[in-house]
């Protein structure tokens, strides 16, 4: 299967460019853990760190708590780091 959802410009307005993000970026600190409910290893974020950087990636709870990361929204600010980083080497290499 694949995720796919609806992007066309149809369905958006007040859309703008995202901001310079590589230095928030490198706060997010991807971990190693096990789920209390069934021992299982996994390697993600934790909800609460990425709300303070990239709120609107993370669902909330009832109660307003980060509850999850949106990991597919999260690839389009990846996109942008990766973006921006490439900028900087070929600013570099032109020097």
């Amino acid at each position: 299967g694949t995720i796919t959802e609806q992007s066309s410009i149809r369905y958006k307005k007040d859309v703008v460019g995202i901001e310079f993000i590589s230095d928030r970026i490198e706060l997010l600190k991807p971990v190693r853990y096990k789920k209390i409910e069934n021992d299982a290893e996994e390697i993600g974020l934790i909800a609460e760190d990425v709300a303070q950087l990239f709120p609107e990636v993370v669902k909330y709870d009832n109660e307003g708590r980060p509850d999850g990361v949106n990991y597919s929204r999260l690839s389009v600010i990846l996109l942008k780091a990766v973006q921006e980083l490439t900028e900087r080497v070929n600013k570099l290499e032109n020097k």
